[in-house]
């Protein structure tokens, strides 16, 4: 039910969830990402799953972040996200997410 998007993964960096906002967003296919390597299933937008193996990696999310993407057709927009760590009861890592929305109507008046 949320309207942004929403990706995570597990610890190895394989995507667990993808929801439908992440599809219509990135123009990805949100089921067939399942399982899947985060730079295969981000392979058009690299930079994207940069930010969630960085936050796997280093262990920190970020808050309120913005980046510019390029679509296939060679249009721009602004996407903006947060990332965080998923963890057991323990504080044992079980891997990230990133929730996102497309700022570009509000970027570019």
């Amino acid at each position: 039910s949320l309207t942004g998007g929403f990706i995570s993964t597990d610890k190895n960096g394989n995507i667990t969830r993808c929801n439908e906002a992440a599809n219509r967003i990135l123009g990805i296919d949100s089921h067939g990402s399942i399982n899947k390597p985060i730079a295969q299933a981000l392979s058009q937008f690299p930079a994207v799953g940069a930010i969630l193996d960085v936050t796997l990696q280093r262990e920190k999310a970020v808050n309120r972040q913005e980046i510019e993407l390029q679509r296939a057709d060679g249009s721009t927009f602004v996407l903006g996200y947060s990332t965080f760590l998923i963890r057991t009861d323990r504080n044992q890592s079980l891997g990230a997410a990133i929730t996102f929305q497309d700022l570009t109507r509000i970027r570019r008046p």
